[in-house]
């Protein structure tokens, strides 16, 4: 649930800077402009929901709390101070992009493609007019509202939980699962071990591992957001720091009460993980999906680019 209320957080968040720092139609806000740099980087990156989400929840903000610096009534999420400056609009898209840079920066410098990611931020930062040598968290200019923002969001999320100076892993999570070897042809080697619950997740073992965007994953699967029980959420609170932020109940287990349903819930998986690799071509492109009637999916898509001022005709691509 933390993934989900953070998508929902951010997108406040960003709406509101939108409409705060300039036209959504007529030009990209600072804050879609950090957005479009976070999520390159997650393409670039080794796979990891709960992390990269985390740190779209950060990035928000960061921003958020540099755009509230700069006004006489909102109170920034984390960081709380109250700046002025002769246009404040300058001085918002500064101190944002500051906190943004800073941010991003560290998060992201240890990444499967660190140095393509550093170098799109230089040149961001280089495009924007902004130098980056100016490192001072101390004044009242806004490079350096926006750095003290980026340390304290920083600082923050050290002591969130997510133990992200240790890799976001947990010490004391063990999986008593025996790992399953299996083939890069998806051929179990010596079968299923002994001792396997079919209750519990099962890590497998592969000769060749590689993520969605094509980068060599370790060979032995990890439980990815261990600590994620741990790590502080927006919106939510607790009474027991043991139990689930959004407790949804149990799930379906078999040979229990609910035996006929899990069985149907595994079945349908299998069916569905079956078409994964299914030759069958769809066209997914905004001139075949999309432009629903209101409250509907039954539209046929767009003829062209609605937003685009010139109305480009949209050309059919097709995907698996």
């Amino acid at each position: 649930m933390l993934i989900s209320n953070t998508s929902l957080y951010l997108f406040r968040l960003i709406i509101g800077l939108m409409i705060a720092t300039g036209s959504i139609h007529a030009q990209h806000s600072i804050a879609r402009t950090w957005n479009e740099e976070i999520l390159a980087a997650i393409r670039i990156d080794t796979p990891n929901p709960p992390v990269h989400a985390r740190n779209l929840f950060h990035l928000a903000v960061c921003m958020y709390d540099a755009w509230a610096a700069y006004d006489t009534v909102a109170i920034g999420y984390i960081h709380h101070e109250r700046r002025t400056a002769t246009d404040i609009a300058a001085a918002r898209r500064e101190a944002i992009s500051y906190a943004a840079y800073r941010l991003l920066r560290s998060r992201y410098a240890v990444s499967a493609n660190a140095a393509t990611t550093t170098t799109a931020l230089l040149s961001r930062m280089a495009a924007l007019g902004y130098n980056t040598t100016i490192t001072t968290t101390l004044g009242n200019t806004p490079a350096a509202v926006g750095n003290r923002i980026a340390a304290t969001i920083m600082g923050w999320g050290n002591v969130d939980g997510s133990n992200q100076a240790g890799g976001y892993t947990d010490p004391l999570y063990t999986n008593p699962q025996p790992v399953m070897v299996v083939l890069q042809a998806g051929v179990v080697q010596g079968g299923i071990p002994a001792g396997t619950s079919p209750l519990r997740w099962q890590p497998l073992a592969f000769d060749v591992a590689l993520t969605q965007n094509g980068l060599e994953a370790d060979k032995i699967q990890k439980y990815v957001g261990v600590t994620w029980l741990n790590t502080t959420p927006f919106a939510h609170s607790r009474s027991d720091p043991a139990a689930p932020w959004i407790d949804a109940g149990g799930p379906t287990l078999l040979g229990g009460v609910q035996d006929a349903v899990c069985k149907a819930e595994i079945l349908d998986l299998l069916r569905h993980s079956s078409k994964l690799n299914s030759p069958t071509m769809i066209d997914i492109s905004p001139g075949a999906v999309g432009n629903n009637p209101l409250g509907t999916n039954a539209g046929t898509g767009h003829t062209a680019n609605p937003l685009h001022r010139a109305a480009i005709p949209f050309k059919s691509c097709s995907n698996r």
